[in-house]
């Protein structure tokens, strides 16, 4: 039998910690994502991205027609490297000299680009133009998607489910990224439902007659 991975008491519901294990791919599921996430890999779909490859020649058609067009609108262009060893976690830094000795050099290496494309970002961004405050803030949106991501690939995604005092179902909800975000969301649940069931009380309390 399943069990919860955590439960605790509040306001004196029981809340139920779950992992959420339906989860898709965050970035082609967000139509608000930045960024074009252009992974190669023969075993992992994790990008966004259309450009796929089979062979080392895809690759280099891919990196050279990104090339080609940051060139030609000023877009930005950033590598994305894969540390691959008991789980995938991507970054847009080399693993080289941050990870244990040798685990860099046989576990880690660049898996592809995530192209920050100019017209898409001043679209999403309500901007008139690709100044550096807009690069920055794109940098920023970039950096939370593959924060998203990772929790993504690392199963750090969770739901809640919400009991009354006599075990009864009173809520659910799911998708939630990290287990502080899913505590917090899960303990507004209660304190909302808490203040519902004390507006619905006074509503069922009787009007005192008015005496003229």
């Amino acid at each position: 039998m399943e069990q919860a991975y955590e439960t605790f008491e509040h306001e004196g519901y029981t809340i139920e910690i779950w992992p959420d294990g339906n989860v898709e791919n965050p970035l082609k599921e967000d139509e608000g994502t930045l960024g074009e996430w252009c992974i190669f890999h023969r075993r992992y779909d994790i990008g966004n991205s259309e450009r796929t490859a089979t062979c080392q020649e895809d690759v280099t058609r891919h990196t050279e027609e990104l090339q080609a067009h940051c060139e030609k609108t000023g877009s930005i262009l950033l590598p994305v490297y894969m540390y691959d060893h008991s789980g995938v976690v991507l970054s847009l830094e080399s693993f080289h000299g941050r990870l244990p000795q040798g685990h860099a050099e046989f576990d880690s290496f660049q898996c592809g680009w995530v192209l920050i494309d100019r017209d898409k970002t001043k679209k999403l961004l309500c901007a008139r133009a690709f100044n550096e405050v807009i690069k920055k803030k794109a940098r920023e949106n970039i950096e939370g998607e593959l924060t998203v991501l990772n929790q993504w690939l690392s199963g750090d995604v969770w739901g809640y489910v919400i009991k009354d005092k006599d075990g009864e179902q009173v809520d659910s909800c799911w998708n939630y990224y990290g287990l502080d975000t899913v505590r917090d969301e899960a303990k507004a649940s209660v304190n909302g439902e808490i203040e519902y069931q004390k507006q619905e009380a006074e509503k069922r309390q009787p009007s005192l007659p008015f005496k003229e």
